[in-house]
C-alpha cells in the first residue's frame, strides 16, 4: 500500500471521528447536512456489497465494515438521538439532481455491465458529489463551527490524497497489455468460476500474468496475494480518478476559506457575502 492511499484512509477516519465527536460532545448536529450523510451511507452500502463475496485483506474488510457502520451510526445520531438540533430548513439541497445523473452515468460508463460493477461505479460517481448538500448548507447559513470546518477539511483531504494515490499508481504502470490469468488445477479451469473476485482483475489489470498451481491448497496462496497487490498497487482506474478530480474541485473554494479563515485566525468560518 502506497503512502498516499494510507494517508487518505487515515484522513477519512479522522474526518469521521471528528464528526462523531462533535455530535456527541455538543449533543448537537447543527451545521451538518443529513442529506449529505444519507448520500454517503448510500455510497458505502452500494460500494461494499462485495463484503459478502470477496475477501481482499483484513485491513480492507475492517475498513469496509467501519465505513458502513459509522455512516448509519451518524444518521442515527442526526435523525433520532439529536434530531431537535438538526437544521432542516437550511438543509434543502435537491439530492435527486445528484442521484439521477449518477444512476444514468453508472449504466452508460462503467468497466463491466454487471450488477456489482454498476453499483460500484454508481458509488464512485455519487461520492464525488455527495458533499454538495453540505457545501450548500454552509453557503445558506453563512458560517460553520470550527470543528465542522475541521471535519470538512479532513474529508476533502481524503479524496485529494486518493487522487494522488491514483496518479502514483498510473506513474508505475509500464505496460498496457490485456490481462490473462490462468489457474491450472490438474487441468485448465475457468478462472472466474473458481475465483469470482478475479473477474475484475482479468478485465482491468494491465499486465499478463500466468499462475500455475496444483490443487486448491496452493490456489489461495497465489490468488489472495495477487488480489491484495492488484487492489492496492497495480490498478489504475480512470473512472475513480476523474471522479476524484471533480470532488477535489468542489472542495477547492472551501480549502481556501479554511486556510485563510480558520487556520490563520483560529475562529469559526465565516463565508463572504
Amino acid at each position: 500500500m502506497n503512502i498516499f492511499r494510507l494517508t487518505a484512509d487515515m484522513s477519512h477516519l479522522v474526518a469521521i471521528f471528528i464528526l462523531l465527536a462533535k455530535m456527541w460532545k455538543t449533543r448537537s448536529v447543527s451545521g451538518i447536512s443529513a442529506r449529505s450523510q444519507i448520500l454517503f451511507a448510500i455510497v458505502f452500502t452500494t460500494r461494499y456489497l462485495d463484503l459478502f463475496t470477496t475477501f481482499i485483506s483484513t485491513y480492507n474488510t475492517v475498513m469496509k465494515v467501519f465505513f458502513i457502520i459509522s455512516s448509519y451510526g451518524t444518521l442515527y445520531l442526526m435523525l433520532v438521538k439529536f434530531r431537535p438540533t438538526y437544521e432542516k430548513e437550511s438543509d434543502s439541497f435537491r439530492v435527486e439532481f445528484l442521484l439521477i445523473p449518477c444512476v444514468l452515468l453508472s449504466f452508460l460508463i462503467n468497466h463491466e455491465f454487471t450488477p456489482m460493477e454498476i453499483l460500484w461505479t454508481f458509488s464512485i460517481y455519487l461520492e464525488a458529489v455527495a458533499i454538495m448538500p453540505q457545501l450548500f448548507m454552509l453557503q445558506a447559513t453563512g458560517s460553520a463551527e470550527t470543528i465542522t470546518a475541521h471535519y470538512l477539511f479532513a474529508l476533502g483531504s481524503y479524496r485529494a490524497l486518493y487522487l494522488l494515490n491514483w496518479i502514483y499508481r498510473y506513474a508505475r504502470i509500464e505496460a498496457r497489455t490485456a490481462c490473462v490469468i490462468e489457474v491450472t488445477q490438474g487441468k485448465r479451469a475457468n478462472t472466474p468460476q473458481l475465483y469470482p473476485s478475479l473477474t475484475r482483475v482479468s478485465a482491468r489489470l494491465p499486465w499478463v500474468i500466468s499462475m500455475m498451481h496444483r490443487g486448491p491448497a496452493h490456489s489461495s496462496r497465489l490468488v489472495n496475494p495477487l488480489l491484495m497487490w492488484y487492489y492496492t498497487e497495480a490498478f489504475f482506474d480512470p473512472i475513480a480518478t476523474v471522479a476524484g478530480v471533480v470532488q477535489t474541485v468542489l472542495y477547492a473554494d472551501f480549502f481556501y476559506l479554511y486556510v485563510t479563515r480558520v487556520v490563520r485566525t483560529r475562529k469559526a468560518m465565516e463565508l463572504p457575502i
